[in-house]
């Protein structure tokens, strides 16, 4: 483990399952746990159906995998958060960051 990379960071991936009425159920199973730097990036608020939203991003850097996936969820400190993008930042295949974001 680096230094810097010193977060617990579960990672969910979407599954399809059909439901008993016909259409799908969508569910989220842990495919791993790796070991991550997260930084939070932004916030910010919004009014939605006369309630306040507030939706913060986080950029979090794990060691390359080649399967995470926009779509995904990933969580730490009793919180899962969406996978909104997932790049290599300079094609080395060394770090994924991925951008995620929690809405409350």
């Amino acid at each position: 483990m680096r230094a810097d990379l010193n977060r617990r960071v579960s990672l969910l991936a979407p599954v399809r399952a059909a439901a008993p009425g016909g259409g799908a159920a969508l569910s989220f199973d842990e495919v791993g746990v790796v070991w991550a730097a997260i930084a939070a990036e932004s916030a910010r608020e919004r009014g939605r159906f006369e309630t306040l939203q507030t939706a913060t991003r986080f950029s979090v850097r794990i060691r390359h995998r080649g399967d995470v996936k926009p779509g995904w969820r990933a969580g730490w400190a009793g919180r899962v958060r969406r996978v909104t993008a997932a790049y290599d930042p300079d094609g080395s295949r060394q770090f994924l960051i991925l951008i995620c974001e929690d809405e409350t």
